[in-house]
């Protein structure tokens, strides 16, 4: 780590998400980007031009590094965050990180084994939303939990099967509410497989139902949690939180007559307006800074791979 009292750091990958990573770095007074390395020279050139940092090759760029930011396509992850742990350099790999549960076990090992602080990107854990609800659900009593993350075809080159490449992001999510063992896998898919639709039932009794799309023209992006007395509606994109609580029927008095009312009451939770990028970002310096365990861990990131996996096994058979 560098003896200065900033983490110097690195993009691997341009884009749009290596532009993003470099804004947000360069905001962070404790971080000093440092460079970028990307095999596309034009995403290189992007980021360079803009915040002034060199463009180098990769081993170059992690020798002059504390952390970095991987965000390659999905081929180049295992490649890549190799490299790191030999240079014991920090980082931030976006999810799926191993591309299978294998590899991802084997990066953690590593990780652990060379003291190198190793965060899934997963930056929906880190929406003030989701963080809002992490904090109502902490005293109900979930029944059931359902989630779309649905849009138009994308207009880049993904490889990633719509599982992988969107619904593992609400695994992830759902995952994070309880540690209980996954029992039962059921799953279906259309359109070429751009279209998924799963229902998993933990140990605990919970059953989670989960859709992604590529196909769906309309961007939605919710998740729905039952518990025994209200419901619970988050929206990413809005970043809110809605909280339906069903009264007790009673029968009341109208011109003499008895007539039946069942009401419900919508609360709307307070939910802190913050970027989760910029929240992202900020929990994996901190982690760094103080040597302890990041956000979103590479156990939770190969549990979430591993019911990936089940879900798209799941796709060709039925049930997994």
């Amino acid at each position: 780590m560098s003896s200065n009292r900033y983490l110097r750091a690195g993009i691997i990958g341009g884009g749009r998400e290596g532009n993003a990573h470099a804004r947000v770095y360069n905001e962070l007074d404790n971080v000093r980007l440092i460079g970028v390395s990307d095999i596309n020279g034009e995403c290189d050139e992007s980021i360079s031009n803009t915040y002034d940092v060199r463009v180098l090759p990769t081993d170059d760029l992690l020798d002059k590094v504390d952390i970095v930011s991987v965000t390659v396509p999905i081929e180049f992850h295992h490649q890549i965050a190799s490299q790191a742990i030999d240079k014991r350099v920090h980082m931030l790999v976006e999810q799926p990180y191993g591309l299978n549960t294998e590899r991802g076990r084997k990066l953690r090992r590593r990780a652990a084994d060379a003291g190198v602080v190793f965060q899934i990107g997963n930056v929906e854990r880190f929406n003030p939303a989701v963080r809002t609800l992490m904090d109502v659900v902490t005293e109900k009593e979930v029944i059931a939990i359902e989630a779309r993350r649905l849009g138009p075809p994308v207009d880049r080159d993904n490889r990633l099967s719509v599982v992988q490449d969107l619904m593992i992001h609400d695994i992830d999510i759902i995952c994070s509410m309880f540690d209980d063992d996954v029992v039962s896998v059921h799953a279906s898919g259309t359109a070429n497989g751009m279209y998924a639709d799963a229902s998993i039932k933990f140990e605990n009794g919970i059953v989670a139902g989960l859709t992604a799309s590529r196909v769906t023209q309309q961007e939605i992006r919710d998740l729905s949690v039952v518990t025994q007395d209200c419901t619970i509606f988050v929206d990413y994109l809005e970043q809110s939180v809605d909280i339906h609580h069903q009264l007790m029927p009673e029968h009341i008095e109208v011109n003499g007559d008895f007539r039946y009312r069942h009401e419900s009451v919508i609360e709307k939770a307070f939910v802190e307006s913050t970027e989760p990028l910029n929240a992202e970002l900020t929990a994996f310096v901190t982690a760094v800074a103080a040597e302890s365990a990041p956000t979103v861990t590479t156990e939770e990131g190969v549990r979430a791979l591993e019911i990936a996996s089940r879900i798209e096994a799941a796709m060709e058979t039925g049930a997994s």
